[in-house]
């Protein structure tokens, strides 16, 4: 139960704890809508590729993605071999960032 304190005007006000407990509540519910909002995003991507007969094709080198890459994620846009470079790619970034 949220603590509460009552003011001369008759209204209720959170203790620290509490709103902080809520505002950290607010932060997951943001994070997750915006989660969602990105997944919906590639999704839609995704099914208009495939009305453009599109799908499936790496957007880096245009070389077919693998069937088991799409089974697992249907969004994908590039292959295993053109993401594995862009991840490295930033990696090195962050690496050079870090420093």
């Amino acid at each position: 139960m949220v603590a509460q304190e009552e003011t001369p005007a008759g209204s209720a006000i959170l203790d620290t704890g509490d709103q902080s407990l809520k505002n950290h509540e607010t932060d997951v519910d943001l994070t997750l809508l915006e989660m969602n909002n990105r997944r919906l995003k590639e999704i839609e991507e995704a099914l208009l590729k495939l009305r453009e007969d599109r799908y499936g094709m790496c957007e880096e080198c245009g070389a077919e993605i693998s069937s088991g890459r799409l089974k697992a994620m249907p969004f994908a846009k590039y292959c295993v071999v053109c993401k594995e470079r862009q991840e490295l790619f930033e990696r090195i970034e962050r690496s050079r960032t870090e420093v």
